[in-house]
């Protein structure tokens, strides 16, 4: 039970194993807007 009623829960996002596939990478630091429906990365990947 979460007492908190105004923490935000993302859910159904397709990343990992789901399809589409979209890759979200670990210790990066990210923005979710949960009013527009969008994870932006806010930081460049090394790959």
């Amino acid at each position: 039970m979460i007492d908190n009623n105004n923490l935000p829960i993302l859910f159904n996002v397709n990343f990992g194993h789901a399809y589409p596939r979209c890759i979200i990478p670990y210790g990066i630091e990210a923005e979710i807007d949960l009013d527009n429906k969008t994870i932006t990365i806010k930081e460049a990947m090394l790959v």
